[in-house]
């Protein structure tokens, strides 16, 4: 078997302009396998680009993921769920599944390229933090890298407020970060409004607790506030020129910065998509299709399962399909007309089973008969049970190897089969006379 190895950029989140967070994988038969490092892909004014190292984006990884695993993981559900429902369920079942896996394929897709978009609002805080960090990205995503530009953004923005005439009363003011963030905030110095935003933002690496990072989160949304009105200018200034001559002011971590979580609303919708997909491969195969036929002398029959009738009275030479769960079930027949109790029997539907069939009091002579006709032979035949013939003559309910195609019909005796088709079987049951005895 050959195997393909090599490496490579996906994943591919939070674009804004020329700045966007990308993943390397170690690629294996052209998909994504292992994720090395995450980077921040950049330009520099004079359009030189610029991949930094910082730490691992768990939605880039995601995103990296999904495109090409969501095709294979939809085909194996495609593929998995059309054995299981061809021989449990017929071809209605597999037909459901074909469509879940497409289906799951293409949310996984969707929710690839969800994860990655950032709102018009973010992207215009981003375009900011640029202008003094250089990648238009958060500042809290770049880790211990970033350290070094923090210090000289501390040092710009204290020397800042010491110089503006607007915020003079903070010059003989302790260099504190509270005072240099309220001090921005009583600027009108775009620059200023600018580089205390974004070391607002970064500073909440720094927060010793979630008191002190919540106080943050605050001012920070009030810079914004002051500077939403004026993001084109405010990411036009040089910020990052500006802090080359700017003296660092360092200061200790506090603690690590924390993981960049995964929002709660991602996390719902994939939980919700999971769980739909789990619940309805989850219903398919605890509840097979079960068949009522009225093959009797009577009119019009009412068919009860468990002390409940499934549905309307049914007419002769007709039927109803329910599903039930799998487990014991009591059935009883009733003549629509006069209640007259026609059939009494017990049923007991396994997993193994892929429906139920009840015929109660047929006509004199009258025995039911399962077939399975195979128009295309499957890859998966293997695995589907054959218990096509002739039903228990003594016995008016049965359990049945799959849910039928055809009901008091006799299969057609050919089918028109597509080339590409994966295959082409139907299951029948009919009434044939009684055999002899």
């Amino acid at each position: 078997m050959l195997v393909h190895v090599s490496e490579g950029f996906a994943g591919e989140v939070d674009r804004v302009d020329d700045t966007v967070i990308v993943t390397r994988f170690g690629y294996v038969n052209f998909m994504p396998f292992a994720p090395e490092r995450t980077y921040v892909r950049y330009a520099r004014s004079d359009g030189s680009p610029v991949v930094v190292e910082i730490p691992m984006v768990t939605r880039s990884v995601i995103a990296g993921y999904l495109p090409s695993w969501s095709l294979l993981f939809g085909f194996f559900v495609a593929i998995a769920g059309g054995v299981i429902g061809a021989s449990i369920g017929g071809a209605v079942a597999a037909l459901a599944s074909v469509a879940a896996g497409i289906g799951v394929a293409y949310a996984m897709r969707r929710l690839a390229t969800r994860i990655g978009r950032l709102p018009a609002d973010e992207q215009d805080r981003r375009r900011v933090y640029g202008a003094w960090i250089g990648p238009a990205t958060d500042p809290v995503l770049c880790g211990t890298n970033l350290d070094p530009w923090i210090a000289c953004l501390r040092g710009l923005v204290d020397a800042r407020v010491r110089a503006s005439a607007e915020t003079r009363g903070y010059r003989s003011a302790p260099a504190t970060l509270e005072a240099w963030l309220d001090a921005a905030l009583a600027s009108d110095d775009v620059a200023l409004l600018g580089a205390a935003f974004t070391l607002a933002r970064a500073e909440t690496t720094w927060a010793a607790d979630s008191a002190e990072r919540a106080d943050l989160e605050r001012r920070h949304a009030a810079l914004w506030e002051r500077i939403s009105a004026r993001v084109a200018e405010a990411a036009a200034v040089r910020g990052t020129a500006e802090l080359a001559a700017a003296t660092p002011i360092p200061r200790d971590r506090a603690k690590a910065p924390p993981a960049a979580p995964i929002s709660p609303r991602l996390k719902a919708i994939g939980a919700a998509v999971g769980s739909a997909v789990l619940a309805a491969g989850a219903y398919l195969v605890t509840h097979p299709v079960f068949y009522a036929v009225n093959v009797s002398s009577h009119d019009r029959v009412v068919v009860l399962v468990d002390g409940k009738p499934i549905a309307p009275p049914i007419e002769a030479q007709s039927f109803a399909r329910v599903q039930l769960a799998i487990g014991d079930h009591t059935l009883e027949a009733q003549d629509a007309s006069t209640g007259q109790i026609l059939d009494r029997a017990r049923l007991h539907l396994g997993i193994r089973d892929g429906g139920g069939l009840y015929a109660p009091a047929r006509r004199k002579g009258a025995c039911m008969f399962v077939q399975r006709a195979v128009y295309k032979e499957p890859i998966w035949s293997f695995l589907i049970s054959d218990r096509s013939g002739l039903l228990d003559p003594g016995a008016s309910a049965w359990a049945l190897p799959a849910a039928l195609d055809d009901v008091l019909e006799e299969p057609p005796r050919s089918l028109y089969v597509s080339g590409d088709s994966l295959g082409a079987i139907r299951w029948a049951a009919f009434v044939v006379p009684c055999p002899r005895p």
